[in-house]
């Protein structure tokens, strides 16, 4: 008896000692300082992927947030300026080839469904705390070219930054994708001042 009363007096401090230096395991995820509601955007844009023009753009949307992680981008439309780079004349002119007719983008107008996939902050070379999401876009587009209407696809993601519980700033890039027995890819460019009313 006095045997076993000895060896429990020195196992129980080990097992206890053990139990102490086991690592606790926690995870706290903070709740997000900025939310949105009612987002009005307005953007300037670019068409970088056509070889005869290069477009500059100018974009206006809503988007409904329902929560957190999902949108509805209602409406948005899209206007592109394009700037002639040369190619055709240069073709024609030098090299005797009679280029076909290539489509060139008018304007868009489309609806997105968006997911916040990704929020957090970080601190920019210790001197302020910068909020972020990142967010993925799919979606439907009505594109106006130099003849006719015609329907695509848009997908593609962004990255936003938030200045304060109103505004923010977005860098956005999607990809067209035109549905049609000549299929074209429009890749559209966007830096976006975004506000938020409602949040």
């Amino acid at each position: 008896m006095r045997s076993l009363l000895l060896a429990a007096a020195v196992l129980l401090p080990c097992a206890a000692h053990a139990d102490d230096e086991a690592p606790a395991r926690v995870s706290v995820v903070q709740k997000r300082q900025y939310t949105l509601r009612h987002e009005i955007a307005v953007s300037g844009g670019f068409l970088p992927l056509d070889a005869f023009y290069k477009g500059v753009t100018v974009n206006v949307g809503y988007t409904f947030h329902f929560n957190d992680h999902f949108a509805w981008r209602v409406a948005r439309g899209t206007y592109d300026r394009a700037i002639d780079t040369g190619l055709k004349r240069q073709l024609e002119q030098q090299f005797g080839v009679l280029t076909t007719d290539f489509p060139q983008v008018e304007w868009m107008a489309g609806s997105d469904l968006v997911w916040n996939a990704f929020y957090g902050k970080t601190a920019f070379m210790n001197a302020f705390v910068l909020h972020l999401a990142l967010f993925l876009v799919l979606g439907a587009d009505a594109v106006k070219v130099q003849t006719a209407v015609l329907p695509a696809v848009n997908f593609g993601g962004g990255i936003r930054f938030f200045a304060t519980e109103w505004l923010s700033v977005k860098v956005e890039a999607s990809n067209h994708f035109v549905v049609t027995n000549k299929t074209f890819n429009i890749v559209d460019l966007q830096l976006a001042l975004a506000v938020n009313l409602g949040s």
